[in-house]
């Protein structure tokens, strides 16, 4: 009986080192993301073009949807439903599908990072909501 508290004991030691080392990599990777995407977009604004990908028949701008979808919202200065974020996009080309965009947003509402779900498929920036509080 000693060797199996033993044993458990030993498994949830090393399950908390490995879940400590995942939440550290994730952070890692979370602040990578950032820069790359801060990288592209210095890139776009300096008349470069971000890397493209082909994607299901369709030409995406890998990495760039969700930082041009905050330029976007700012632009409007109000919540806007992802089927206008799609043409307001598009005007910026960046082409993206509907059902991976309000995946990507809805994601990141879920985690309360960055945007907000303003009604069905209508999303806007956590920013607003703290100015709402001023």
């Amino acid at each position: 009986m000693e060797d199996k508290t033993q044993a458990r004991i030993a498994l949830a030691v090393e399950l908390d080192r490995k879940l400590r080392r995942l939440d550290a990599l994730r952070r890692r990777v979370h602040v990578l993301e950032t820069d790359t995407n801060a990288l592209k977009r210095s890139l776009e604004i300096m008349g470069g073009k971000p890397e493209e990908l082909q994607h299901d028949g369709l030409t995406q701008t890998r990495g760039m949807s969700i930082p041009a979808t905050i330029e976007v919202l700012r632009e409007s200065g109000q919540p806007l439903h992802a089927d206008e974020i799609i043409t307001r996009l598009n005007v910026k080309g960046i082409d993206i599908q509907k059902q991976s965009l309000t995946s990507n947003l809805s994601r990141l509402v879920i985690n309360a990072d960055t945007f907000y779900r303003a009604d069905s498929n209508t999303f806007g920036l956590l920013e607003w909501q703290s100015r709402v509080g001023e």
